[in-house]
């Protein structure tokens, strides 16, 4: 993760579903991206950043809403609109 500046910083609570008692918190400043958020999750959990990932901002899997996903490099974060179905 680049070290950027900023002046505000948000927290966030990762759970992983389905397992209770595994969680932590990352903090994350306001110039850093959902790629950046990406990788704090992956340093957080002592994961080796091997799969594809995707943010949904509706809160739900493969909704309506808009999501944000990585398909290969960095340079692929890619935003989409799903459409109804």
């Amino acid at each position: 993760m680049e070290n950027k500046t900023s002046r505000n910083v948000y927290i966030f609570l990762i759970k992983l579903e389905g397992c209770r008692d595994v969680w932590g918190k990352v903090e994350i400043g306001e110039a850093e991206t959902l790629a950046d958020l990406h990788l704090a999750i992956q340093d957080l959990f002592n994961w080796d950043n091997d799969h594809l990932y995707s943010f949904f901002m509706d809160n739900k899997y493969w909704g309506d809403g808009e999501s944000y996903s990585r398909m290969g490099s960095k340079e692929d974060f890619f935003r989409s609109k799903y459409e109804e179905r």
